[in-house]
Formats: structure tokens, sequence, C-alpha cells
């Protein structure tokens, strides 16, 4: 993430990051809608 805000690869990290999340996810059994439901949870 550290390199994204030197240059102009914020898209390049930012799909790394959340490709790699996406990834700790499914090997954890954590389904997407429940990472949903805790954002929208935190943001009322």
């Amino acid at each position: 993430m550290v390199a994204a805000l030197q240059d102009d690869r914020v898209a390049e990290e930012t799909a790394d990051l959340l490709y790699h999340l996406l990834v700790l996810l499914e090997e954890r059994g954590v389904p997407t809608e429940e990472v949903a439901r805790i954002l929208d949870e935190r943001h009322r």
C-alpha cells in the first residue's frame, strides 16, 4: 500500500490487496456477504 502512495499505481496495488483479502476469506470460510453486513452495520 505504501508503494501506491508514492506513484500512480493505486488501482494496481488496491487490486492486489483485494485479491489477497478474498483468498484469505475463502480459506477461512468467511462469506463476502458477512463482510458486507458488518460494513453496513458500521455505517448506520
